[in-house]
């Protein structure tokens, strides 16, 4: 249960740097990492903490 709300709070982390620093919807940061997790074989959540805890550029993924 505690992977799971680690989860959520990691992704809700990810898309809320992602709208802060880029001016994007909630919703089109949640698709971002979705898709560049799923193309790059990446759990979304641990996409969302390298993005929120500045191991990952944000602004990379939206060149993708």
């Amino acid at each position: 249960m505690w992977n799971a709300l680690d989860s959520r709070v990691f992704i809700e982390q990810g898309k809320s740097v992602l709208d802060a620093h880029h001016c994007i919807s909630v919703d089109a940061a949640f698709s971002l990492l979705r898709d560049h997790a799923l193309d790059h074989n990446l759990r979304p959540s641990y996409l969302a903490r390298q993005v929120a805890d500045g191991s990952t550029i944000a602004a990379a993924l939206l060149r993708e």
